[in-house]
């Protein structure tokens, strides 16, 4: 969960991301080296999974997803000022009935997606691309 301190989207639960930057071979790169600098994932303990679609935030912000496996349990270092909290959501969880509500949106043609968990809401772009990644999962299993 963000903190209240960052720029954009406080107090909300996100995946780590942040902008590109010149070092960045590729995304995938800027994605490792926004992980390490977010939650002190190294980039040699993330084995990549894949990738999903590209969105654009309502906030338009571009965002382009990965999935990578990580060890379990990992010990997460979590950068105070931009993490409030690390939120770690069993996949099976998510999948439980009425845990997903779909709400209407002023503005938006698509209802805007819910995931409910314990005290957290994860909602937004966030709620999207966990849409996408657990029908994809639901697909290969």
């Amino acid at each position: 969960m963000r903190t209240d301190s960052v720029e954009h989207h406080r107090g909300q639960i996100s995946f780590p991301g942040g902008a590109e930057e010149p070092e960045d071979r590729t995304l995938f790169h800027t994605a490792l080296r926004e992980s390490e600098e977010e939650l002190g994932i190294r980039p040699e303990d993330a084995l990549p999974l894949g990738r999903l679609s590209a969105i654009v935030t309502v906030t338009n912000f571009y965002v382009e997803p990965f999935v990578v496996a990580i060890p379990q349990p990992y010990a997460f270092e979590p950068q105070e000022t931009e993490i409030a909290e690390v939120v770690e959501v069993p996949v099976a969880a998510l999948l439980e009935p009425g845990v997903l509500e779909e709400r209407p949106f002023a503005g938006r043609e698509e209802p805007v997606l819910f995931y409910h968990y314990g005290e957290h809401v994860i909602w937004g772009a966030t709620g999207r691309i966990l849409r996408e990644l657990l029908d994809a999962l639901a697909r290969d299993a």
